[in-house]
């Protein structure tokens, strides 16, 4: 089995940008026949997001983007 681990800096609040990064490294990884691609803890929010989780648009937005 192929893993391929992504290491990546995300941007804290930039789900979108995250998101276009996320798919990104997905697909290259799922071309060069990785079976299981990992990602870090909190790739699409960012870390720390601290108070943003506090704001009911920010958490929707997050789980937009988790279901694209």
């Amino acid at each position: 089995m192929k893993i391929t681990l992504c290491q990546m800096n995300p941007t804290v609040g930039a789900i979108n940008q995250n998101k276009v990064k996320i798919i990104d490294w997905y697909q290259r990884a799922v071309d060069d026949g990785a079976e299981l691609v990992v990602f870090p803890e909190l790739v699409l929010i960012g870390y720390p997001p601290q108070d943003l989780l506090l704001r009911d648009r920010f958490i929707q937005q997050a789980a937009d983007a988790l279901d694209e």
